[in-house]
């Protein structure tokens, strides 16, 4: 990043912030270190945070691996995060790559759905204008056996609660984090219980990876989630 950038950031920092300096320094600057596209930048007194929104910076998110493409498509990345965050008290800038002004809450929103926006159309550009992913619901694949589940969800109908299917329903909507992702479900050796494990396969490694894992337990009259 430019120095007279970082000295302009610098200086905003001592004008408005009055805690957390720190995580400037900490966060910020390590992010810019070979950083020197676009990008959305968040003050507020006690808090600082970096959006890069850099074409190069997304298209490699987006075509270089299946899980950046996810993340986009459900909204979950850091510009995502900060425009939907945004109190009364932060300032926001913008690097266009040669220079930093202040913009409104709106114009950093509307900047933000316009670079998205390129970065989706531009993966289709890469992949012969093929349509985008737009199944997000987690499929669930059981490692007992399909009797074991038949027989608690009609336990769970005797009496009357219906928090193992809720929580099941749920788990189906988790965010996720490419087409591989799943989320297994076993037999729990304490009564009327379960194992869970979200499983995918790293699209850059081939590995496959644990997201989260627990246990979907049976107490009190209800179906409770351990992770």
């Amino acid at each position: 990043m430019k120095e007279r950038i970082i000295k302009q950031m610098t200086e905003v920092v001592r004008d408005v912030m009055t805690n957390f300096q720190s995580d400037f320094y900490k966060y910020d600057m390590e992010a810019l270190e070979n950083y020197d596209e676009r990008f959305l930048w968040f003050v507020a007194p006690s808090h600082t945070h970096l959006a890069k929104i850099g074409e190069q910076y997304l298209s490699d998110i987006v075509d270089l691996n299946e899980e950046g493409l996810y993340a986009v498509l459900q909204r979950n990345t850091t510009p995502d995060a900060c425009v939907n965050s945004l109190s009364k008290d932060d300032l926001v800038f913008y690097y266009d790559g040669d220079q930093m002004t202040k913009i409104t809450i709106e114009e950093a929103k509307h900047l933000w759905e316009a670079v998205r926006s390129w970065s989706l159309y531009s993966w289709q550009l890469q992949n012969g204008l093929c349509a985008l992913p737009s199944d997000f619901t987690i499929p669930l694949e059981l490692s007992c056996s399909f009797a074991y589940l038949k027989d608690q969800l009609k336990y769970a109908r005797e009496i009357g609660t219906t928090t193992l299917v809720d929580t099941l329903k749920r788990f189906k909507h988790y965010r996720k984090i490419n087409s591989t992702h799943k989320c297994v479900i076993g037999k729990d050796f304490s009564q009327h219980s379960f194992t869970f494990a979200f499983i995918y396969t790293d699209s850059r490694t081939g590995e496959e990876k644990c997201s989260l894992n627990g246990g979907l337990l049976y107490y009190d009259g209800k179906w409770h989630t351990h992770t």
